[in-house]
């Protein structure tokens, strides 16, 4: 009989690493859910920032539909559609700078437009290059973006 540990838990995939992240999940939520203010301020930046999503989402997707002969898509690619968005708002939740609502509307804006550009980026990239090296690079480049657009943009006038 082999005693479980966690590197041999966390090894290969099973159930428990399913119930560990719902777990962990479910903590996050009752954390948000004590802490009222906080979590009206996190619900309202993610429902403004889904605003800015989908007009990302149908040129993201229509890029990828269209070069799914040229270029082999990985979760990375994927998953930079939603990182930079979230670099954002962990931004806007852990540094206190005077931001307004004007703020909100520009940089969720500007942080789109950089979205769109990052398929056709790596749809122009030629096919030699690693797949996944070029999307790993260019999701480290839209969440610095993110970042960058956070501190740049002063506090405009609402």
């Amino acid at each position: 009989m082999e005693i479980s540990t966690t590197a041999t838990m966390w090894r290969t995939p099973t159930k428990r690493r399913a119930i560990a992240g719902a777990v962990a999940g479910a903590g996050a939520l009752a954390a948000m859910l004590f802490c009222r203010p906080t979590a009206e301020i996190v619900l309202s930046v993610v429902g403004w920032s889904y605003v800015f999503l989908m007009p990302s989402f149908p040129v993201c997707l229509a890029i990828w539909r269209l070069g799914r002969k040229r270029v082999q898509w990985n979760k990375l690619d994927f998953l930079i559609l939603l990182a930079p968005y979230l670099t954002w708002m962990i931004l806007c939740g852990t540094v206190a700078l005077p931001k307004s609502l004007s703020n909100l509307v520009v940089e969720l804006f500007l942080l789109g437009l950089a979205v769109n550009l990052a398929p056709i980026i790596r749809l122009t990239l030629p096919r030699r290059w690693n797949g996944k090296t070029v999307a790993a690079i260019l999701l480290m480049v839209m969440c610095a973006v993110a970042a960058g657009i956070y501190f740049s943009v002063p506090c405009l006038p609402e």
